[in-house]
């Protein structure tokens, strides 16, 4: 903290008045040219010449670049020099002012950021669930096709199965149907040896002939079931045509 000047250092001191008339008379301007460029009233700068009014901040400030003469400069030695070095010291209420409504300024900007802020995080946050949601649709269609696609599969081999077992059943039905046609030529053939039969009976009348024939037609015919006309026809081609299964009747 300054301290205050000494009796006999006050008195050496010389009155701001007289240093600003001088400075005035070396650059040859008058005070109603200082008071027209500095802002500063005629008046006043009279009075301060006069030593009827202390010098301010303010004044100096305004008036030292009009001059070429900085503040520290212009009071030094001088009976203002303690005062505008306390005034110096405190803050001026512009200043102060100004630095409030500054201060007020950064405040209102640092709730508008902290507002946009947390906006932006909600936004985030829901942009953030928004894609877990996502995530979760595309990983249960994922699941869903692989599902669709093992079911596909499935049903492939089941249709496979089903081809060969229908292969199957059609080699079965067409070694049937030739067992069949062979069961109704041999049965066509046994009808036309009893039909020989019934006529020498007619003719001759004779048991003896009789019995011969019947011999015969049991050594031509033989024991005929289904199972041996299935059987015989397990080696022929199944590649034979239909046209094959309409055989004619033996003689």
């Amino acid at each position: 903290m300054r301290e205050d000047p000494t009796p006999q250092e006050e008195a050496e001191r010389v009155a701001f008045g007289v240093r600003l008339k001088s400075i005035l008379i070396e650059l040859g301007m008058s005070q109603a040219t200082l008071a027209e460029k500095s802002g500063i009233s005629t008046t006043e700068i009279s009075r301060i010449i006069s030593g009827d009014r202390n010098p301010t901040l303010v004044t100096l400030d305004a008036s030292g670049p009009v001059i070429g003469v900085d503040t520290p400069r212009m009071v030094t030695g001088t009976d203002a020099e303690h005062r505008i070095a306390e005034a110096s010291a405190l803050v001026r209420r512009a200043d102060y002012e100004a630095a409030t409504k500054k201060i007020v300024e950064y405040e209102q900007r640092t709730s508008d950021l902290e507002a946009r802020l947390r906006e932006r995080n909600d936004e985030f946050g829901r942009e953030t669930k928004r894609r877990a949601e996502a995530e979760d649709q595309r990983e249960a269609l994922a699941k869903e096709l692989r599902q669709l696609h093992w079911e596909r599969e499935r049903e492939k081999d089941d249709l496979g199965n089903a081809r060969c077992r229908n292969t199957e059943l059609e080699g079965d039905l067409r070694r049937y149907r030739r067992g069949l046609a062979r069961a109704v030529a041999e049965v066509a053939h046994l009808k036309q040896k009893l039909a020989e039969l019934a006529e020498e009976v007619r003719k001759s009348g004779s048991s003896s002939k009789v019995a011969m024939l019947l011999a015969g037609v049991a050594a031509a015919t033989g024991v005929v079931t289904m199972a041996t006309f299935l059987r015989a026809n397990d080696g022929d081609d199944e590649g034979l045509d239909d046209d094959d299964d309409d055989a004619e009747t033996p003689n």
